[in-house]
């Protein structure tokens, strides 16, 4: 009369019941993976595949959040099964983890990995993730590989960033820290060096040019500073490999090409 259900020999509401049945769930899903990933640690090669098998039958909501934790896991192949199984999931909350692996894992595989998982997750979140990367992060190797990842995605909407990032103008300063405050003293800070730390500024022209604000690093006196381009190799490869062109590092020529065959392409990938 009171609408109650019995469950384990409790009566309670509905909800009640399906809060608890959701938390012995949860945790049956934590332990069961635990477990799996324990024996996967300490596995063989012949025998990684089929604990990786087990884990793709865990198909509840709460997999995702226990498998997520051991892409930091200290060996690469037990990283690489939990992006595979992650891919599979199709669990978009693990994208911000896997945009991460795929800029700073150590292994090529498992950055790889995590590229292929973020495709088969979903391609807009992974997108918006990683384009950012490819000309405002501060280290040359993650600009390189947020690139490696977009051309393992494949989505052809990342083509313009990837043509004004395959060349960009850095500034490469020496002694201060390049994101210095404008009008910082060399003495406040000296011990970068030359050539080691980039600043990235927007693309001008095909010129280099080169400019140097002071002669020293003497005590009270600005640091050098001097303006070349950076070609980002993985960048032109992930052009080609979407394109099926190649204009080398010519910006302008990449742009002209895409801005007559934009709506082809996209329109295209629509169909696909």
């Amino acid at each position: 009369s009171k609408g109650l259900v019995r469950y384990k020999g409790k009566w309670m509401t509905p909800q009640d019941r399906e809060k608890k049945r959701d938390s012995s769930l949860r945790n049956q899903t934590r332990d069961r993976i635990n477990a799996i990933f324990k024996k996967m640690a300490r596995a063989k090669p012949f025998e990684q595949e089929k604990l990786i098998q087990e884990l793709l039958k865990i198909k509840n909501p709460h997999a995702a959040p226990v498998i997520v934790r051991y892409v930091v896991y200290p060996h690469d192949h037990v990283r690489e099964a939990a992006t595979q199984v992650l891919g599979a999931l199709k669990d978009t909350s693990v994208i911000p983890a896997l945009a991460n692996l795929s800029l700073e894992d150590d292994s090529g595989m498992v950055r790889r990995q995590a590229a292929l998982a973020m495709k088969a997750i979903g391609k807009v979140v992974a997108l918006n993730r990683l384009i950012p990367h490819l000309t405002r992060n501060r280290q040359r190797s993650r600009r390189y590989r947020a690139a490696q990842a977009l051309g393992e995605i494949g989505d052809p909407r990342v083509i313009p960033h990837l043509i004004e990032a395959h060349v960009i103008k850095i500034r490469i300063v020496s002694g201060l820290n390049p994101f210095q405050r404008p009008g910082q003293m060399a003495a406040e800070n000296t011990n970068k060096v030359a050539g080691q730390n980039s600043v990235i500024t927007r693309f001008t022209g095909e010129k280099v040019v080169k400019t140097s604000i002071s002669k020293g690093l003497t005590a009270g006196a600005k640091s050098n500073v001097q303006e070349e381009f950076e070609e980002n190799a993985a960048a032109l490869e992930a052009l080609k490999r979407l394109t099926g062109k190649n204009f080398d590092y010519s910006k302008p020529k990449w742009r002209t090409w895409w801005s007559t065959h934009e709506h082809e392409v996209l329109r295209n990938a629509r169909k696909k």
